[in-house]
């Protein structure tokens, strides 16, 4: 807590200039006398603290300092940027592209690396949900909605939201259950609303809460696939299959990879490979796949 103040008061001082000890101390919400005691913590780790009597005295950080000398160089102002921008370029969202304008500003415009996620960018009704969702921890109530899950089952839902993870390219509310912690997917999601006389309970951080469902052993199970693929598409393979390679020949290689039980991201992908690749195992895969494939095949019949 009091190295966050100690950062947010640097940051308060070179933005606003000379600032009286009241004045920082209604802001932080703390009594003068800990704003003295930050001001000595400043200057003992060499932030360069200025202290003006009288009236019109008060503090302020010494001309020509700037904040990245000293806590953050040019390169991680410029990993900070890269990354940003590539959050933004699949969010949009207005606090992110300012945040990205303020970072810019204290790196240099020579970065070698790019990141554009815009290619990930989701339905707008996945951000309304997000807005929805964040508003819901905000206000400290429940949310309400329908949930379709894997196998087109419907249910409503009251849940208390712990916060949202993007996870197998889509994102994910983990929320607060009757029997503990569960994850949803926001594209199943509808009707979502706040349930304002429903409060909401303290949560733990959501690393730890994702930490302890791996855990239980609450995650999503997974399904092991192994493939004999075409040679000539093995770095698309490895691509969009991650995996790894168990055997090679000359033209053939054996695959083995793990995917999530109740997704279908993964199933388009071993489609779209056609006669490219052959699932070996499980005999389940290969059945489901030979079953669609007469279906298909009798849709499309009459040309």
């Amino acid at each position: 807590m009091k190295r966050d103040r100690l950062y947010g008061i640097t940051i308060y001082l070179l933005n606003h200039g000379r600032t009286s000890a009241k004045t920082l101390a209604e802001y932080f919400e703390v009594s003068v006398r800990t704003i003295q005691r930050d001001m000595d913590a400043l200057s003992m780790a060499k932030i360069p603290i200025i202290a003006y009597p009288g009236s019109d005295g008060g503090y302020e950080i010494q001309e020509g300092y700037r904040l990245d000398e000293q806590w953050v160089n040019e390169e991680e102002f410029s990993m900070m940027a890269t990354a940003l921008q590539g959050y933004s370029s699949a969010m949009g969202e207005n606090q992110v592209v300012d945040l990205c304008e303020k970072i810019e500003q204290l790196s240099k415009d020579d970065s070698h690396i790019l990141l554009d996620f815009s290619v990930l960018q989701e339905h707008p009704r996945i951000y309304q949900h997000l807005q929805i969702i964040k508003t819901a921890m905000q206000k400290h109530c429940c949310l309400r909605f329908m949930y379709t899950n894997a196998r087109n089952e419907r249910k409503k839902i009251v849940a208390d939201a712990a916060g949202c993870m993007y996870k197998w390219y889509a994102w994910y509310m983990i929320a607060k259950m009757e029997k503990g912690y569960r994850m949803y997917k926001l594209v199943r999601m509808e009707d979502i609303e706040l349930v304002k006389d429903m409060q909401a309970q303290p949560h733990p951080a959501l690393r730890e809460i994702i930490a302890s469902m791996h855990d239980e052993k609450h995650q999503q199970p997974m399904i092991e696939i192994r493939l004999r693929c075409d040679k000539a598409k093995k770095l698309s393979i490895l691509e969009y299959l991650p995996g790894e390679i168990l055997q090679e020949d000359k033209k053939t290689f054996l695959y083995r990879l793990y995917v999530p039980k109740d997704e279908h991201f993964w199933y388009a992908n071993l489609l779209a490979f056609g006669d490219r690749i052959e699932v070996l195992q499980p005999i389940t895969l290969r059945k489901r796949i030979y079953e669609d494939s007469k279906r298909w095949i009798q849709l499309y019949q009459e040309l």
